[in-house]
């Protein structure tokens, strides 16, 4: 298999993939390339032909060559979301989707979390008035002991998307809204 890649820019690639919360992939797939291949006659010895050298005019004699399509392996970076291809020998893919990737995301997306004042921050960010959030808080006692007394609020309480259309706001805006802040 030959690398399309230098050491040098696999590093740079794993740090890009890092700074935007992705994963480096190495993609392996074939390419076609043409080669010339030699012409032998039926005693394998080479076909000489006359052709004309295009920068000096001159009439040289070469082995004759016809082309020919190959086939060759390669490993080339991709950065794309953890998860979403299946993976083999460690990060090396052939871009087969992963069958379970919505799963898989929706776990992880699950566990992202923050402060209770973080979560209150960013609704405010979004537009949501510090008054409609302690409102939401005397109407559900629920809501009220998470947000006064637990030190987290995680994404995948399911009580948030209960209370997401209270605040305004869908499901995957409160998603966003997590993955921005972790």
């Amino acid at each position: 298999m030959e690398k399309l890649f230098t050491d040098i820019e696999y590093t740079n690639k794993s740090i890009q993939a890092n700074e935007e919360g992705k994963y480096l992939y190495q993609f392996v797939h074939d390419i076609e390339y043409e080669i010339d291949v030699p012409e032998y006659d039926e005693n394998g010895n080479p076909i000489m032909i006359e052709v004309v050298d295009p920068v000096t005019g001159e009439t040289v004699i070469v082995q004759k060559t016809h082309q020919e399509t190959r086939t060759k392996q390669v490993c080339e970076l991709l950065i794309d979301d953890e998860f979403k291809y299946l993976i083999f020998d460690g990060n090396y893919t052939n871009c087969e989707l992963n069958p379970d990737y919505e799963d898989l995301t929706r776990a992880k997306i699950g566990q992202l979390h923050m402060t209770p004042l973080d979560f209150i921050k960013c609704l405010e960010e979004k537009g949501v008035s510090y008054s409609t959030i302690i409102g939401l808080c005397n109407q559900n006692a629920e809501v009220d002991k998470q947000l006064r007394f637990c030190n987290h609020v995680y994404r995948g309480n399911e009580l948030l998307d209960q209370l997401a259309g209270g605040f305004g706001i869908t499901s995957e805006e409160l998603d966003k809204m997590f993955a921005d802040f972790a």
